[in-house]
């Protein structure tokens, strides 16, 4: 049994209408036809929730290849009314008899799995396995926690450093949120994200990070400190929300901050696919806000859409930087990316510099700024006060 949920489908509906939502849903429906026929059992379950019964299956490798090559098949994207749109999926599995012996239960145990996808930002399939209740208990209480710990700010941000290769000057900060719970201590970024996101709980949380960095902005600029701008970033749901560049202005309104001072950093999927996200994109920037294409090489990666990106910096993902000094295929997707952006006047930072020898290699291959450990992990506010003023 393969349980199906489109990820953040409520956003299609939100911003597209239902007719085309329903457009998408019919698409989907067919294409989970044409691939399975008629050897299978397929359903709908509720709005955006599809169930399938997989037959004739070898083993546990077999049902993994199929739900594999039936995600990428579905994934593909659907053309309405001239723009493409790209899903992103989310899929539980779960075998008889090995996990249930009846049809409910092991409809039940699919659903299960996809809380495991769902908790890391959904985009891909789990099968179900013994402890997948206790994990969806344990993201229960992250939520509910999570909730109340934004009402009572037992949030606070920290601040990690970007280096002007050239010159080794301070360049800018990027503002990270960190949660210290009184009971359960620090929790990952990693695990409470991916649950705010899904719960919209990102919503609140993003407009707090936003202001609170907005603030220590203006108190450093308050105290005379040098004018260096802080980066927050931006999930794509928070830039799905209707009245997310009012949320901005209202915030930048109430802290009296000057918008040189901020950058939005967003993700690549972002801008990847959605003309109504990338006018959004825009109207920020308008604002005087400098805006930075996040992670970049690990997403939709197509470099044929870089010149249509209304963005001013763009960050290579540490996955290229990690072995750079040292693998000369990151070195060369490394050059590839930084020639691409230099034609549309991209500034480029690369993200989680570790060695000292990798500085002299990522200025060679012309990237501008750098972010990592070798030069500072991310620090309290008074920390980064210290490295201001060194």
């Amino acid at each position: 049994m393969v349980y199906l949920n489109i990820d953040r489908f409520r956003y299609v509906n939100d911003s597209l209408g239902n007719e085309t939502g329903d457009y998408i849903l019919s698409v989907l429906a067919n294409r989970l036809k044409t691939i399975l026929k008629e050897k299978h059992t397929i359903g709908r379950l509720s709005g955006d929730e599809f169930a399938f019964v997989l037959k004739y299956i070898r083993d546990e490798e077999h049902i993994e290849q199929i739900t594999k090559e039936l995600q990428q098949f579905l994934e593909e994207p659907i053309d309405v009314m001239g723009q493409s749109h790209i899903l992103s999926l989310s899929l539980g599995i779960a075998i008889y008899p090995k996990h249930a012996k009846s049809s409910s239960e092991l409809l039940m145990k699919a659903e299960k799995a996809i809380s495991i996808v769902r908790a890391h930002g959904g985009g891909g399939y789990a099968m179900y396995q013994n402890g997948t209740a206790s994990k969806s208990l344990e993201r229960i209480l992250l939520e509910n926690e999570l909730r109340k710990s934004i009402d009572l700010g037992q949030l606070h941000l920290d601040f990690q450093p970007k280096v002007n290769l050239k010159t080794q000057e301070l360049a800018g900060v990027e503002a990270l949120v960190r949660w210290d719970h009184p009971d359960l201590g620090r929790i990952s970024p990693n695990k409470f994200i991916p649950v705010a996101e899904e719960t919209k709980l990102i919503l609140p949380l993003g407009e707090w990070v936003l202001r609170e960095s907005c603030r220590q902005a203006k108190k450093w600029q308050n105290k005379g400190c040098k004018p260096f701008r802080i980066a927050v970033n931006m999930s794509t749901v928070q830039l799905e929300e209707p009245k997310i560049v009012n949320i901005i202005k209202d915030i930048l309104n109430e802290t009296g901050v000057t918008t040189n001072l901020i950058e939005i950093e967003l993700t690549e999927s972002a801008f990847a696919n959605r003309e109504d996200m990338r006018d959004k994109i825009r109207e920020i920037r308008s604002l005087g806000i400098k805006v930075s294409i996040d992670d970049f090489g690990t997403g939709y990666s197509t470099f044929s859409y870089i010149k249509e990106l209304p963005a001013d910096n763009l960050k290579i993902d540490m996955s290229f930087v990690r072995d750079i000094h040292e693998n000369e295929d990151s070195q060369a997707i490394v050059k590839a990316i930084v020639m691409m952006a230099e034609t549309v006047g991209l500034n480029i930072i690369a993200e989680g510099i570790e060695y000292e020898e990798q500085v002299p290699i990522l200025k060679e291959l012309g990237c501008h700024e750098g972010q990592g450990y070798y030069y500072s992990k991310p620090v309290s506010s008074s920390e980064c006060e210290q490295f201001m003023k060194k």
